[in-house]
């Protein structure tokens, strides 16, 4: 349907410094030769998208002004070096869900669109036009325009993450899934590359701070970068919108004039660049509406579309490349076959959708519309990848670095030993005694600050526990190297079991659990105080006074490993070159951040320690 114009223009007496729109702004670039032909053609297309009703009963177009009748909003524009401006609004009018169609009823949503644009980089800002509609006229009508490149966008507005959305590009299964959202105060830090490298992120919540103080934007900036936009979760008058956009274009063009942008988010989904890796198409899926509801910024028309096709069956059949055939068909009965082909487009990656055959010409158009072009569902392929609204995703590769190594000098003390010798007294009375080298020495020499508890024996929790001032708890394990030889080299081997026995007994790292086992012990554990002797009781009654907000730390003691070793091994896995210990430190790196996952849902962190030199 095509919108009409209202009779009488509601901007009349109405200045557009009045407007009060949201912040959230889709930005792209301007790739054509003649700068002005493409700001005519962008206008011309913004018109068109104003008096399309899409799936609304009917449109009024209220006003569309180019802001050349208001003065002072010129001056505002100049004062900010934007230099072409274009206002419009519009009321959609549609059937409420809770009337029939014939109802005389009628859901009015007045919807605004202002475009900004300064040098190359334009700004839009509103519902008009969709996601769907602004990609297929950049992919299809070989407009002269680009999205801004989804890795500079993030880098652009890089800060710590409050809030991320995600969605996997795994195989669908039980055990896994779909979509996650996180929060916290630095989501960054909580992103795992074993639970999330097959998340691609969808948006995210950043606290970015700008290098300007006065700056406007700032705080929590919520970025997009697949369809290119980012958002302020607040509305702000046109004069601060302005000098909000403007500041945007600033920041882009550093981002654009520098380097290579940065991977805020190394550890999820990478984008797949080379399309003749993708392959061997296996299912065609469609989000479900509920996650897409969740997403910030999803336009309403996506849900809609997505619970028109509930009754869908999407039946594959691959083709050699990333192109595949599907059958679709309402209830199980096929109505045609389309093809889908992923190419390189102006706008990422953009997808033809083509018919190969029909039996049920108007169901297979029904389908066909509410499909649209890639910017509902996914493609899933046995090379790993998923398609996914212009971008082609796999499953994160990448080797994070372990970084919670506390390097530390053994001195005097033995690293191929973990006990004292037995004397007659019994293990824990022979700690520190009689020219006592062992690592069990060295936890007592430097942990002698606050309380001390050594819970060696059977049923041991730890092989030490210290508290201290502050109500910090750490539980302690210790394991010895497996040579004194300076030239030992890297060996995972040497954690797996001090690393099984702290995972073992998390269980007892709660207070009441805890204090409950060590009075439970028929021979009280040896403690000390500020290196001083003292008892079990003393301990436990430290213990009793920990609250919830007390940390508690993991320690593992496994002096194998040497800094320096570490560090030519670490050089070697960043310059990409295979060595035997840059091998042996990523299966360390994957055994201990797996670790450090387990111990984060019990515990405030792993923490590892190493010999210094």
């Amino acid at each position: 349907m095509t919108a009409t114009a209202s009779p009488d223009s509601a901007s009349a007496g109405f200045s557009l410094l009045e407007l009060m729109p949201q912040v959230t702004c889709t930005l792209l670039r301007i790739t054509g030769p003649d700068r002005d032909v493409a700001l005519a053609r962008l206008h011309s297309f913004l018109g068109e998208c104003l008096r399309d009703c899409g799936g609304a009963n009917d449109a009024v177009i209220l006003f569309e002004e180019d802001g050349s009748r208001d003065e002072t909003l010129t001056e505002v524009l100049r004062a900010h070096g934007v230099e072409w401006v274009l206002c419009a609004a519009r009321g959609v009018f549609r059937d409420p869900p809770w009337a029939g169609a014939d109802s005389p009823r009628q859901n009015v949503e007045n919807q605004l669109l202002v475009a900004l644009a300064a040098d190359d980089l334009v700004a839009l800002v509103g519902k008009v036009p969709t996601d769907a509609q602004l990609r297929r006229w950049i992919d299809k009508g070989l407009a002269p325009f680009r999205f801004v490149d989804p890795d500079v966008l993030l880098s652009t507005f890089d800060g710590r993450g409050r809030m991320v959305w995600m969605r996997g590009v795994q195989a669908r299964r039980v055990t896994k899934p779909d979509s996650k959202v996180l929060g916290g105060q630095d989501v960054k830090q909580v992103l795992n590359p074993l639970d999330d490298g097959s998340m691609a992120l969808s948006s995210a919540r950043l606290d970015f701070q700008p290098e300007d103080e006065d700056a406007r934007l700032r705080d929590n900036v919520i970025v997009t970068p697949d369809e290119s936009r980012i958002s302020w979760r607040r509305a702000a008058s046109m004069v601060d919108l302005i000098g909000i956009v403007a500041e945007v274009f600033d920041l882009l063009r550093k981002a654009l004039a520098g380097s290579e942008p940065g991977q805020p988010f190394p550890m999820l989904a990478t984008r797949e660049r080379d399309l003749t890796r993708v392959r061997d198409a296996y299912a065609v899926l469609l989000p479900a509406s509920g996650v897409l509801e969740t997403e910030p910024g999803t336009d309403d028309s996506l849900v809609e579309r997505v619970e028109r096709l509930l009754d869908v069956v999407l039946d594959v059949r691959p083709r050699q490349g990333a192109a595949v055939e599907v059958d679709v068909g309402f209830g199980g009965a096929c109505c045609g076959t389309l093809l889908l082909t992923p190419r390189p487009g102006p706008g990422g990656l953009a997808l033809d959708v083509g018919i190969v055959a029909e039996t049920h010409p108007a169901d297979l158009r029904e389908i066909r519309s509410a499909l649209g072009d890639g910017d509902l569902f996914e493609v899933h392929y046995e090379s790993g990848h998923v398609y996914r609204n212009g971008t082609v995703y796999r499953e994160s590769l990448v080797t994070v670095p372990f970084r919670n190594f506390d390097w530390r000098d053994f001195g005097v003390f033995d690293v191929a030993t973990e006990k004292p010798k037995i004397t007659r007294g019994g293990l824990q009375a022979s700690i520190g005694e009689d020219g006592d080298r062992s690592l069990f020495a060295w936890v007592v020499e430097n942990f002698r600050q606050g309380w001390l508890l050594c819970d060696d024996g059977a049923g041991e929790v730890a092989d030490f526990l210290h508290l201290d001032d502050k109500g910090t708890l750490r539980v302690i394990h210790v394991k010895p190297a497996h040579t004194r030889s300076t030239g030992r080299g890297v060996a995972a081997a040497r954690y797996e079991q001090v690393i099984s026995q702290a995972l073992k007994n998390l269980g007892f790292v709660d207070d009441d659990r805890l204090i409950e086992e060590l009075t439970s012990r028929k021979r009280p554990p040896r403690a000390w105080h500020d290196g001083a002797a003292s008892t079990a009781a003393e301990f436990i009654d430290r213990l009793a006074t920990r609250v919830r907000s007390d940390e508690t730390y993991v320690l593992i003691v496994q002096p194998h490993l040497r800094e320096s070793v570490h560090d030519a091994a670490r050089a070697a896995v960043d310059a990409g070159k295979v060595t035997k210990d840059s091998a042996n430190l990523a299966l360390l790196d994957t055994l201990l951040l797996g670790a450090q996952r387990t111990v984060q849902t019990r515990c405030t962190d792993l923490r590892v320690i190493g010999c210094a030199g």
